[in-house]
């Protein structure tokens, strides 16, 4: 699971010179949960667990 730390290295990245050719972009913060779903069909997120 992610940290605030995290979401805030991104704001940074996008904040600075290095993403100047980034634009009109959906930027995903969530370690690939998303595209473990997408490759992965028959995992549900109602079986995924966010507590340690």
């Amino acid at each position: 699971m992610g940290i605030p730390k995290d979401i805030a290295n991104l704001a940074l990245f996008l904040a600075s010179e290095e993403s100047d050719f980034i634009t009109g972009q959906v930027i995903n913060a969530d370690g690939g949960i998303l595209a473990q779903n997408a490759a992965v069909p028959q995992v549900k997120m109602k079986n995924l667990s966010w507590e340690y």
